[in-house]
């Protein structure tokens, strides 16, 4: 599936996912099932980027997944 994340939100996640020695397709699975979450400060986002993912998910809900375990909203 292909989803537009916001490109400073691919930025932050693809650095988390090489500080922890997985790929980012493996780092949002690990996000869509949990509830952790490290409370960043809100970023400005410029424009999206598409990625290709695969999971069994909307778009929306991945979305909203990552903007929670990012931000803690």
């Amino acid at each position: 599936m292909k989803i537009k994340i916001w490109k400073e939100w691919y930025e932050i996640l693809l650095k988390l996912s090489k500080d922890k020695r997985t790929t980012l397709e493996g780092l949002i699975k690990d996000i869509m099932t949990t509830t952790d979450c490290i409370n960043l400060p809100r970023v400005t986002t410029t424009k999206k980027k598409e990625i290709n993912l695969n999971l069994n998910y909307k778009e929306k809900e991945v979305l909203e997944r990552i903007e929670k375990f990012l931000f803690c909203d």
